[in-house]
């Protein structure tokens, strides 16, 4: 009976979260399921595309990822601006260390179309994070019918909407209840196994979103101690020892991600290109958004009533629903012991109190960042839960007042504020989803006090809770996939791109890279990473993590690093040094650009629109230097604005640069070497060889990015290589043949590797541990 019961129960989750899932994607869900069963493909307008980076990084780089796990390789990346370590930079924010982009991989091979692969992964991340959530929520003792609520509320709060648009931020938020599931196996059951598993997936996914989820763990767990066990100060820092010694091994098992990632992250320039000096108090306009979204989720419709257009700020996750906004309140008037309320009162204004400052994003987040807001959804979900499942009389008076507070909170955030500002209310969507959410909330108040006498009511309560938050969380969705077709072209281009590609590599299999414009109606950001998508190495990027070493090249081409992660190297004299020798671009673009820097070149079969160009150069791949400049001169010439890019590009492919403390000694070794070029005999996802027979000793430049992973042989000799040109392999060779061959290896990976081997070693003793005194 009771095993009958149980099946049933799950029958339901699991046909109610499915129908949650995709009523709130509708029509993108309905689409897609259509598109399956037909076998028809979809329109650009039918996909589900959505804002910022999910155009302009998720499917790119995913993109890459499964070509590289095509190759077998996934330690460096070609196509990755000008060529860079795809493990190590995509680990933290991507995909290398998301075991769902695994999963992914294996739909794709089926689907072989990348946005609807992730737009698969999306729903089942959504539709787990329901599930985990539930599993989190039986350490509070309630009933079916409460945990189907609220773990249905937390598929689409405000958070998980918002993160859409980042894959590995949502493979994140869905398995983090089991973190706090694992927690409460601890403080109930003295069980760490559930804690040292998650923690080891949660820290290799994203150690970054991590450090957040640490922090609210810590505050978590001394309530929920001091909740669940009697006050002992000796015992507390007892259990407290042992939880930590557990998560210290989950973290050492996540190692062979985190150890590499984090030494490429702490080297990043990404850490000291904030764009923002100091963000230390909030605007107006910040203050008013963040009030905003205690009652709707973040959108991103064309009109906005409260918007600051810092990137990181707009990323607010507290929305979690009207429902636990009436309900919370009330906890403090039902029939809870004075310790319970006192310490979740505790939670709650801790969790509060994070927005008093922007300052506690660089505590949460280690930047000006409103990301933590995901501690919201599991603060108000959980005490909202356990109100709505041991409600006994609802104190209708505090009712009233707290349904007063919403009401004039959003009057006035929705009306009278924007009529103040002659705004044209009917243009702003977001002033609809606030009426939707007063009106919610009046009909919750409503039903809250009818439950006083009639206690059925809850169930429809729970109704109206998951329509608000379908509707909603519709309306968020909608907004982010919005006019956003345009830039979405690449994708219904790829055919056409490709095959122009592969035409010309069957025309030149030697090693270039190519300047690839294909669409002059896009902005610039959402072209950047077209490569990837075609698999093509280009000379564009939008990425945060770019590979370091070239940080001072860019700053000699005036790609301003400091400020900057968009790169695109569009003037022709700077091609030779970096390989360029064609250029792929649509007939829509302005052609006089490419007469001028190279000639037309035919090839039969290129598809209509597309055009093939070769640039005046040598464009070898290797090629040695008698001249030389120094990397103190070589800045201040590219700072000096008297002089243009064209010139510095001139001084970059006649001259080597290389470290002041070398110049001399170079200079006089090399100054009458003959110019020799030279290009790869083989080349590989992760390696490249070449055969050098050079007339004289020389240093040969390399147009190879300079990083520790390089491997580096001449006539089977480890060599060692120099930092030149700002970003750029060089070498010292004798006079002669040499075979070079450069092999690359993800840097620290065999540190991380052993230490993971060390954390197994210590999970593995204590289970034997365990099992010993069990048996």
């Amino acid at each position: 009976m009771k095993n009958s019961l149980k099946l049933k129960q799950n029958i339901i989750l699991f046909v109610v979260f499915t129908i949650i899932i995709f009523v709130l994607f509708n029509p993108y869900s309905f689409n897609l399921i259509k598109s399956l069963i037909t076998g028809s493909p979809l329109n650009l307008d039918q996909l589900y595309i959505i804002q910022d980076d999910w155009i302009q990084q998720g499917i790119p780089f995913y993109k890459e990822f499964f070509n590289l796990l095509d190759s077998g390789k996934l330690a460096w990346s070609w196509n990755l601006f000008l060529g860079n370590d795809f493990f190590t930079s995509k680990a933290v924010l991507y995909m290398t260390s998301d075991i769902f982009a695994y999963l992914g991989y294996l739909i794709n091979k089926f689907i072989n179309f990348v946005p609807n692969t992730l737009f698969i992964l999306t729903l089942f991340k959504c539709y787990l994070s329901g599930f985990t959530f539930f599993y989190f929520l039986k350490n509070f003792k309630l009933k079916y019918t409460t945990k189907l609520l609220f773990s249905s509320l937390f598929i689409a709060t405000g958070w998980s909407l918002i993160f859409l648009e980042h894959p590995i931020f949502l493979s994140f938020y869905c398995l983090t209840p089991l973190l706090m599931a694992g927690i409460e196996n601890v403080l109930q059951r003295n069980k760490f196994s559930l804690l040292v598993i998650v923690a080891a997936l949660l820290i290799a996914m994203h150690y970054y979103l991590a450090w957040t989820m640490c922090i609210y763990i810590l505050i978590y767990w001394c309530i929920r101690y001091f909740m669940i066990h009697e006050y002992n100060i000796k015992a507390f820092f007892q259990l407290s020892f042992k939880t930590l010694g557990a998560f210290i091994i989950g973290v050492l098992i996540a190692a062979i991600v985190w150890v590499p990632s984090l030494m490429y992250m702490i080297n990043s320039p990404r850490l000291v290109t904030e764009g923002i000096a100091s963000y230390t108090t909030w605007s107006s306009t910040n203050i008013l958004a963040i009030i905003m979204n205690f009652f709707i989720p973040v959108t991103k419709f064309d009109n906005l009533l409260y918007h600051d257009m810092w990137y990181y700020f707009y990323q607010i996750g507290i929305y979690s629903g009207i429902l636990p906004l009436l309900l919370i309140p009330q906890y403090f008037k039902q029939d809870f012991s004075k310790k319970e309320k006192q310490l979740f009162a505790t939670l709650l204004i801790l969790t509060l109190l994070t927005l008093i400052s922007p300052f506690i994003g660089k505590i949460f987040q280690f930047t000006y960042s409103l990301r933590y807001t995901i501690i919201f959804n599991f603060t108000l979900l959980i005490i909202a839960a356990i109100v709505f499942n041991n409600l006994k009389k609802v104190n209708v008076k505090l009712l009233l007042f707290t349904e007063f507070i919403i009401l004039l909170t959003i009057l006035f955030l929705g009306v009278i504020l924007p009529s103040l500002n002659n705004l044209d209310l009917k243009i702003y969507p977001e002033i609809k989803m606030l009426f939707m959410a007063a009106m919610f909330s009046m009909i919750y108040t409503i039903l809250l006090i009818l439950f006083n006498s009639k206690k059925n009511v809850i169930y429809l309560l729970g109704l109206f809770a998951i329509a608000e938050m379908l509707y909603q969380g519709n309306q968020a969705i909608i907004s982010y996939s919005k006019n956003e077709i345009i830039k979405a072209t690449y994708i219904s281009n790829s055919a056409a791109v490709e095959s122009t590609y592969k035409l010309l590599k069957e025309l030149d299999p030697s090693f270039y890279r190519i300047n690839l414009q294909v669409d002059e109606t896009i902005p610039e950001v959402d072209t950047t990473n077209f490569g990837l998508y075609y698999n093509i190495p280009t000379l564009k990027t939008y990425d945060s993590l770019y590979n370091y070493y070239s940080y001072d090249f860019l700053k000699y081409t005036r790609q301003y690093p400091e400020v900057n992660w968009i790169f695109h190297f569009d003037d022709f004299t700077i091609y030779d040094n970096l390989v360029a020798k064609y250029s792929i671009v649509s007939t829509d673009v302005d052609l006089n650009f490419y007469y001028y820097s190279g000639e037309e070149i035919f090839i039969e079969g290129i598809p209509d629109g597309y055009k093939v160009f070769k640039h005046h150069g040598d464009f070898a791949m290797a090629k040695t230097y008698n001249s030389f400049i120094g990397t103190n001169e070589m800045l201040a010439l590219s700072e000096d604005d008297n002089i243009y890019l064209h010139e510095l590009a001139n001084i970059l492919t006649n001259n080597l640069v290389v470290d002041d403390k070398l110049l001399n000694s170079l200079s006089s070794k090399y100054s009458q070497v003959p110019k020799q070029f030279f290009n790869p005999t083989d080349f590989t996802n992760n390696s490249i060889s070449f055969n050098i027979n050079l007339a004289e000793d020389a240093i040969v430049y390399f147009s190879i990015p300079y990083s520790d992973g390089w491997k580096i042989t001449s006539n089977n000799t480890s060599v060692t290589p120099q930092l030149v040109n700002g970003g750029f392999v060089g070498l010292e060779l004798k006079k002669g043949a040499n075979e070079i061959h450069f092999n690359y290896t993800i840097p620290y990976f065999n540190i991380g590797l052993i230490i993971s081997g060390i954390g197994l070693a210590l999970g593995g003793l204590l289970l034997i541990k365990k099992l010993y005194k069990k048996h």
